[in-house]
Parts: structure tokens; sequence; C-alpha cells
């Protein structure tokens, strides 16, 4: 589920109920300085313990999520654990931004902001206004859960953090390896069994492997009706995770991070487009190269996800031989006996030797879940609750539904894919019941939180350890871009500057891979219809927010 709340959106509205210092044009400073919490009306219990507070008190909730909360057994549990009457008003969509305008502009604010996914730069607005306080000092005090996740994954709290270096919105973390390391690769193992081939590891090994599929008939059916390699449209909302032709398969040729800020990265401080790097062509030399000899499916730049399931699940034989994916099921039923046989392809080493994947050390749910108003009486019982939310029961009721319902705790002798020991057991799958799961940040997934084998479906508990296995020792955790604040100048530059970039990359890229573009013939002028769409200015507003944050 999304829980994430675009800046465009939010900024425009935020913008209409006056909140919009960076509108009038100034710069996302470091928010003024605001008193520190005032003691507790009702006395918080020690850090990490329950209940919170011995008398009852209310939390007012504003939340943003697809369903009233109120009656969910999540948060009823929640209450009995706490002792706080938590009263949730939540809201969906454009709704969910109308009620936070609203009880900004009118000065009825909820105690807390909850699930609103806010950017850095919409928290600094907030901020300046003093309508959100800072947490640091409640994080050193009443912090348990919290301050085991900034130990763990130390890279958070600077990415999270305001330009005055505090933290106003606790972020939602979830350090699984598959959601982490997406951009995975899949090949058909029986071909390549049939065809006494091994594992490809590097660009020439895969090449030979996929004009062996071309050739050699290895669904043995006497037809040429293989296809050696496959993908779906480039930018699209029938897409699927991390299907592009661009994502796996240009890593041996120049770090491509396809999400948030698509294609820039972190060279050593400096902010570089990959679309516009000499990585970048030799990456389509090498695709051409394949499209040229019918190694690629003619139709890859326009395919969406029914077509590569129907290709994963084809009838009778496969005729799949490999995609870029995230998961299985962006190319197949997932749970069937087809798909278990599609098995992960390492990073592949590159010409020059280059071998990487992309890391996404900002986590998977991103900042501003948790954000406590100047109007909350209790903060730190309000602290004490978000601490909380990132135990282990409470982000696993949040997420997966409630204990001895929708899961139980693993058994000992209870395996995961790998072997080791599950830490939880599924007993009915996810979404069963809207009122037994919330699935709202902030929360903290660990890698240890694996699940059990379910023996109706094997495989569920693969990605992970493919994920640490097979890609997490040739991942690359310093070279994406990390979490930025813009000024509103600088937000109306990239609003006008993206689109006609992207577009066009993704129109060039699809042009050279199939021919319509020379790799080596037209690439001055493809960087010269970048510069004059303004790909310098858009890089320059991308390092100047970078050096505000982190060059000082």
């Amino acid at each position: 589920m999304n829980n994430k709340i675009t800046r465009r959106k939010l900024l425009k509205t935020i913008e209409v109920v006056g909140i919009g210092l960076l509108a009038a044009g100034c710069s996302p400073a470091a928010p003024a300085a605001t008193p520190a919490p005032t003691a507790a009306t009702n006395k918080v219990s020690a850090p990490g313990t329950l209940p919170i507070v011995k008398d009852k008190i209310t939390l007012k909730v504003l939340c943003r999520g697809p369903r009233d909360f109120n009656n969910n057994e999540v948060i009823k549990w929640e209450r009995a654990q706490t002792n706080i009457d938590l009263q949730y008003t939540v809201a969906a969509g454009a709704d969910a931004t109308t009620k936070l305008n609203l009880a900004v502009s009118s000065g009825d604010l909820p105690d807390v902001i909850r699930a609103y996914g806010m950017s850095l730069a919409d928290q600094t607005l907030l901020a300046q206004q003093g309508v959100i306080i800072p947490l640091d000092s409640l994080i050193e005090q009443y912090g348990h859960w919290s301050k085991m996740m900034f130990a763990d994954y130390p890279e958070i709290r600077p990415n999270v953090s305001l330009l005055d270096g505090k933290i106003y919105g606790m972020p939602a973390y979830g350090g699984f390896s598959h959601a982490l390391i997406a951009q995975k690769f899949f090949i058909y193992q029986p071909w390549l069994d049939k065809l006494g081939l091994k594992m490809p590891t590097t660009t020439d090994e895969f090449y030979e492997v996929l004009k062996a599929f071309k050739t050699k008939d290895p669904n043995g059916n006497g037809k040429a009706d293989e296809i050696p390699l496959s993908g779906n449209i480039p930018i699209n909302s029938g897409a699927a995770w991390n299907n592009t032709l661009d994502t796996f398969l240009m890593q041996p040729f120049i770090y491509n991070d396809r999400r948030s800020s698509r294609s820039l990265m972190v060279d050593n401080g400096t902010i570089k487009a990959s679309y516009a790097e000499a990585g970048w062509r030799e990456g389509l030399k090498y695709l051409n190269k394949l499209f040229a000899e019918g190694l690629i499916e003619a139709t890859v730049f326009t395919n969406d996800v029914a077509h590569s399931q129907a290709l994963g699940e084809n009838p009778g034989v496969a005729i799949l031989g490999s995609i870029s994916a995230a998961e299985t099921g962006s190319f197949s039923s997932r749970t069937s006996a087809r798909a278990a046989e599609y098995k992960p392809v390492p990073p592949l080493k590159g010409p020059t030797g280059l071998q990487q994947i992309p890391y996404n050390n900002t986590g998977t749910y991103g900042p501003g879940q948790f954000m406590i108003t100047k109007a909350c009486k209790n903060p730190e019982a309000a602290f004490r609750y978000c601490d909380f939310l990132y135990s282990p029961e409470a982000t696993l009721q949040n997420m997966y539904g409630m204990k001895d319902i929708d899961w139980r705790p693993a058994a000992q002798g209870e395996k995961t894919f790998d072997g080791s020991q599950a830490y939880y057991a599924t007993l009915r799958p996810w979404a069963t019941d809207p009122n037994t799961y919330m699935s709202a940040p902030p929360m903290y997934q660990k890698p240890t939180y694996s699940v059990a084998i379910d023996p109706k479906n094997p495989n569920a508990n693969q990605l992970n350890d493919w994920s640490r296995d097979i890609y997490l020792p040739k991942a690359v955790p310093n070279k994406n871009l990390p979490l930025l604040i813009f000024t509103a100048d600088q937000s109306k530059d990239i609003s006008q500057l993206a689109p006609a970039i992207e577009a066009f990359v993704d129109q060039a890229f699809a042009e050279f891979v199939t021919g319509k573009r020379n790799p080596d013939k037209d690439w001055d002028a493809y960087l010269k219809q970048l510069n004059d769409l303004g790909v310098a200015k858009f890089i320059k507003t991308y390092q100047d927010a970078y050096n505000a944050k982190f060059k000082k």
C-alpha cells in the first residue's frame, strides 16, 4: 500500500492555507528554535515498558489511510497495551491533504500526524511555523525500539533530519533485503540445464546464453518460439516493479537507480545523471547488439504486466527465457510450478569489471511518518506510543495482522527458505480481513523477522534470501540519491524540467536499443538534446540541495 503523499500535491494544498513560506520565496532554512516539550501531565513508564501511562489519557491522531481504523483490532490492541485512548481521524488521497490543511489553518491540530510520508521540505514548512516539534530530546530520553533502529541503521538519521540536524518526523524502515535491493533478474533454469549451460556471471556469458536460447530449441517443441529476453514498458502505470530493460542490465556499465529522482546518483559528493554518462552509452551498445540479433522481444517497449505474465505462464511449454523483475509475480502467477523454475541471475560483470547493484539505504517507507504537533499536551506519551510502534509485535500486527489470527510466532525448528530458524509463520493470506491489519507507518521490520516456509507456498521467502545471498555482496550503498530538501524555486525548477527530461530519456533509450538511433553516431546529438532540455540546470538544482544538507 502506498502511504506516501506526493510533494507537489502537499505543497500545493499547504500554500492554500498560508503555510507557503517556500512559495513566498523563502529557502527552507533551519526551523526556528522550538521550546523543548514541557513536563508530561501524566508520567510515562520507562522506555520500552508497558503500559505507557498509568492513568489513561487521550491522543488525537490524524492518519492517512484507506479506511477507519478506530475499530480495527490492531488499534484496540494498542489501546489495551498502552493505556492510551487513541482516537483516529483517517482520510485517504486528496481528503487526507485537505484534512491536514484545515487542521493547520484553523489551529485545531491533532496531537499526532501519522502515515503521511511527508517529505523533508514539507516538514520544514510545518517546523518553521512551529506546527510540529523536534523529537531528538524525546528520542534520547524515551526511545527504546527507535534507538535500536537508529543503531542498526545509522544512515537513517541523517537522511530524515532537517537542515538544523534535528528530526521532526519519525520514519518507517523496512530492513529486509528484498525491498532494499529490488533490481533483480530471472532466468529459466530448466533451459540452462537442458543446454548444459552455467548461470551467466558476465555480460559476455549472458549474451552466449541468450543466443543458445534462441537457436537451440530449449523447450523442445521444434518451433522457434523461444523469447530469450523480455521486459516491460519503460515508465507507465502498467509497468511492473523493476521490469524495465534499463535496470539490471545497465548496471554492468553504469550505476542506474530508477527509484525517486530517476537515474540520478551521487559520485563522491557530485550529483550525476546516469543517462548522460559514458557508461550509459556502452550499455546502449550492448542492448542494441542484443536487440539487433533478435535476442530481445521486439515488443519490449510496449509490453505491460499482463503480457509478461502471459509469457511466463505460457500453456504447455515455456517460452520466456529471462526477464528483469523485482519478483516472479511480475511475470508469472508467483506460486505456480513454472514460477519456481525461474532463478535469480547474480549481478553481471561488465567489460571493465564493473559488477554492482543499487542498494536503497534510505529504507523502504520514507520519512515523516509520525509527527507530534505543538497542540499535544503529552508529547512524552505520544513519542512513547511512536516508539512502541517500532517494537516487533506492534510492527508485525500493523503489517500482517493479528497475532494468532493472521500469524503466530514460529515454533522451534520451523525454518525459512535458507534453513535458518523462522521468526513467525502465517496462518492465513495477507489482508484476509481489513479489520485485523493496518499497514500504516511507522514500523520497523528487521531482517530477522523472517517467515517460516509455507507448505502451500514454499517459495514465499526466497526473495529476501536471494537478495541477501546473491545480490547484497555486490550492492552499492553510497551512490543512491539521499533524501533532500528543496526551496520553492528549486521545486518549481524540478517540476518544470523533470517531465520533459525523463520522457526524452525513455524515448531515446528505446530508440538507441531498437536501432532508430546509433549509440556511436548519435550520442553527441543526444547529449545536445539533453542540454537543450535543461539537464545541466536540473542536475545543479539537486547538487545545490545536496550541498545544503550534506556539505556544511
